[in-house]
């Protein structure tokens, strides 16, 4: 977020830093799939089978600050189709993310994992006299992580008259604790909010229920926190949001014969953490703050 403020530049350069910082994870536990003979006199076992698609999984992390800068990646995928186990996961000085995927490759009793943080480096600054932040350097992290259990998605057979219901029990969580203020001579300043989020989504598509036209079915959550700078106090004030909860899925064949449809999950995190960049002072603003730093110190000697 990015707001702006007329305030004495003087005033913010003697102000505390903020503490920068966001984290997000998503976990996924306790996938179920269930199959609800619709027809039991047809004689046909409920049945679902998967092909296609490959699991992946994504973990990435950023930052850059006046004189450097760096990035780091990895992904997994699953070499034995969807559902595949794997993991993956990087960390640096100003920030971490991981991706995993557990379980026997099959939807039910599969875990799923996407975590991240970033903490803001220090060093940003800006120029005096410069109105358009042309000669502004600012330090930020950020981070990002994701998995997708059948890759961009997975196609399924179901058998005669069933009910497929996939849910997951889910856990949400996004927070932003602080930000960056950007400051100049002209007593104009404005400030980045700390963001951060993490979703999960669900969804199948196919042949309709008689095995004409289309049927679909979705869920999904998203969270998103965003720090916000308080002109009064002066400081930025925290966010978070959190879910926690059962998220599913349905498709339904009331045909004598199979249908087929496809399946897509995914979840993910990202956010941003932002630093200072505070000004320079020009050698006659360095004069001026000595000088009253003087004055103040002959006034106490003569009080003493």
């Amino acid at each position: 977020m990015l707001l702006r403020a007329l305030v004495p530049a003087a005033l913010l350069l003697a102000a505390t830093p903020a503490m920068a910082a966001s984290t997000a994870d998503v976990q996924v536990t306790g996938v179920s799939l269930q199959l609800i003979d619709l027809n039991p006199g047809d004689g046909i076992a409920p049945s679902v089978s998967f092909s296609g698609g490959a699991s992946r999984g994504e973990s990435a992390i950023s930052f850059t600050r006046p004189g450097s800068s760096g990035s780091e990646n990895a992904t997994f995928t699953g070499l034995a189709g969807a559902w595949s186990p794997g993991s993956v996961g990087v960390a640096g000085g100003f920030g971490s993310a991981a991706a995993s995927l557990s379980g026997g490759g099959m939807p039910t009793g599969s875990s799923l994992s996407a975590t991240g943080s970033a903490t803001a480096p220090t060093g940003g600054f800006c120029l005096p006299g410069d109105t358009g932040f042309n000669n502004c350097f600012a330090a930020q992290a950020g981070f990002s992580a994701s998995v997708q259990p059948t890759g961009f998605s997975s196609s399924f057979t179901l058998s005669p008259g069933t009910l497929m219901v996939l849910t997951v029990d889910a856990t949400l969580n996004a927070s932003a604790t602080g930000g960056g203020r950007t400051a100049q001579f002209n007593d104009f300043f404005f400030t980045n909010g700390d963001g951060a989020s993490a979703n999960l989504s669900l969804s199948v598509n196919g042949a309709g229920p008689t095995g004409s036209g289309l049927q679909s079915s979705s869920d999904s959550r998203f969270l998103s926190a965003f720090a916000f700078y308080d002109f009064g106090s002066g400081v930025f004030i925290p966010d978070s949001e959190s879910f926690s909860g059962q998220l599913g899925v349905s498709f339904t064949n009331l045909s004598s014969g199979t249908l087929e449809g496809s399946f897509t999950m995914n979840l993910g995190v990202s956010g941003t953490a932002y630093g200072d960049a505070l000004l320079v002072p020009e050698p006659g603003a360095w004069a001026l703050m000595l000088a009253g730093l003087a004055a103040v110190a002959g006034v106490a000697r003569r009080r003493g």
